[in-house]
């Protein structure tokens, strides 16, 4: 008892040093592992050991929730939320909505989104941490107030919707800032293996939990729910995460000196806050040639993934004859199936980076799966069979992972840890344009008059040639990343990376080491 109250008068003192952690947070030799775990639960869990956990946790499961999310819209209005039929006097649906209203409320949160390039660089310049925490609280109060809004106006809840896209833009690239601000050694490349787990598992697992609460309790459940969960995380956001690491009271000492050190070691390579927030500047992003390159890319590779996640279910259940019920699972299985594999892949990079150089891992991971995703969905529409196409679907997805573990979300991280975040914003708002150009390309493609008599054997030609397109965009992605190579190699080896820094050799040959073997400059 005496030293858990001298334990306790420790912790209580406050006296939370940046240069020199407390002495209350040193767990004494002498403890044994049950007295010290009585310790704790006595003053009630004053200190955590790995508190940096707790960040990477809420930060990846706002990801998930607000993928899942997604799903209510569509599955509300199927739900009984709007009326299929407004002639019908025995429809139950509550509100009557013309098509055009439909597809506003469904995709305006889209168009938001798409533009998160701009909320991220006005997070950038303001504060991420502040600007993540009101995103999630109006995400919370928008869904929670969905019930109301539509019955108010539905003009009001399409654009609030549209709102709400724009701030859920924050969440993905605030994820890389999580890997930036509370990683230690090599803990950011997990963070962003996390983040793509959840970004991938979230719109399959999000459509079961929708439908299941609209079909028991009602549509307007699944939004008041959504909100609350949205609530819970804000709050646990303000209790748990402060804007510097070091100002977590509930911090271990060893952990607390780890970032004191990491501190420091960012302080050499950047004098003052002031100087870095110079650096950020719209102007010196652009002139990035590498930037234009991953555009390219970033649209080609979610154009192969919309057309797995958004149009396949469609030329399977015409073509192969699958019923919804089928695809709902076949879809929620390629979710997980994509999960599974960044996970895979995140020890797979692990190995490869030990065995090769930067720039020789990240090519590789960005060139060869691009190339076997289009061969895969190319291929598709010739087997003529179910198994086949899902074998090919499989593999695709499973190629998937390699985005977020040694693809272009880990080498934009990588290539810029301090202003990432904005290049991410500027590359994914452009690459989620694809998601509004796939539908469109293929009704193009797939468009036949309906009343040719040989309608069905036209439409399946018309497939394959949707599907050939798609092989001929994985080629141009790749294409995209030859050009970035060629184009600005030089400038890839510049970007202060601790990966680019390990390759002196590439380093010496670009002329980026000084005679002691150490590179030339802060940038």
């Amino acid at each position: 008892s005496g030293i858990n109250a001298e334990y306790g008068a420790n912790l209580q003192s406050n006296s939370f040093s940046r240069r020199s952690p407390p002495r209350s947070h040193e767990i004494p030799p002498s403890f044994s592992r049950p007295l010290f775990l009585k310790c704790v639960i006595s003053e009630k869990l004053l200190v955590m050991f790995c508190y940096r956990y707790i960040s990477f946790f809420l930060c990846t499961f706002l990801i998930f929730h607000d993928t899942a999310s997604r799903a209510i819209p569509p599955l509300a209005m199927i739900g009984g939320m709007v009326k299929k039929n407004c002639s019908d006097p025995m429809d139950t649906g509550d509100y009557c909505w013309s098509d055009q209203l439909q597809a506003s409320f469904l995709g305006v949160f889209y168009y938001g989104y798409a533009i998160q390039m701009v909320s991220t660089y006005l997070a950038a310049r303001i504060g991420f941490n502040c600007c993540v925490k009101l995103a999630t609280l109006i995400c919370a109060v928008v869904q929670a107030t969905v019930p109301l809004t539509v019955d108010f106006s539905p003009i009001l809840a399409i654009v609030i919707q549209g709102f709400r896209g724009f701030v859920c833009g924050l969440f993905l690239t605030n994820n890389f800032e999580c890997a930036r601000k509370w990683s230690l050694n090599d803990e950011a490349k997990v963070v962003i293996s996390l983040t793509g787990i959840m970004a991938y598992v979230g719109p399959g697992v999000g459509p079961f939990v929708v439908g299941l609460l609209t079909k028991s309790v009602g549509w307007t459940y699944a939004f008041y729910l959504s909100g609350a969960i949205f609530l819970v995380v804000f709050l646990l956001m303000c209790i748990f995460m402060p804007d510097d690491p070091l100002d977590a009271t509930l911090m271990s000492r060893k952990e607390r000196e780890m970032f004191q050190e990491k501190l420091e070691t960012e302080e050499k390579r950047v004098k003052t806050e002031k100087e870095g927030k110079s650096k950020l500047s719209l102007k010196s992003i652009f002139q990035r040639k590498y930037l234009y390159c991953f555009s390219i890319y970033g649209i080609c590779r979610t154009f192969l993934y919309y057309s797995v996640h958004t149009m396949m279910p469609f030329y399977f259940n015409e073509v192969l004859g699958t019923d919804t019920e089928f695809l709902a699972y076949l879809l929620l299985s390629l979710s997980l199936v994509v999960g599974l594999s960044v996970f895979g892949f995140s020890r797979v990079l692990n190995h490869v980076d030990s065995k090769y150089p930067w720039l020789q891992s990240r090519v590789i991971f960005m060139i060869v799966p691009m190339f076997v995703r289009g061969i895969s969905v190319t291929l598709i529409p010739f087997t003529g069979n179910l198994p086949a196409s899902i074998t090919l679907l499989v593999v695709h997805n499973i190629l998937v992972g390699t985005v977020y573990t040694g693809g272009i979300m880990t080498v934009i991280y990588e290539l810029d840890t301090v202003n990432g975040t904005v290049v991410l914003g500027i590359l994914n708002g452009i690459a989620q344009a694809s998601g509004f150009v796939t539908p469109l390309v293929s009704a193009a493609f797939t468009s036949v008059d309906t009343t040719r008599p040989d309608y069905w054997e036209v439409r399946e030609g018309r497939w394959r040639n949707f599907f050939l397109f798609n092989g001929g965009m994985s080629v141009l992605g790749v294409l995209s990343v030859v050009v970035a190579l060629a184009w600005g190699r030089a400038e890839w080896l510049k970007h202060p990376s601790l990966c680019v820094a390990a390759n002196k050799d590439e380093a010496a040959e670009a002329g980026l080491l000084d005679g002691s073997g150490e590179r030339r400059g802060s940038n």
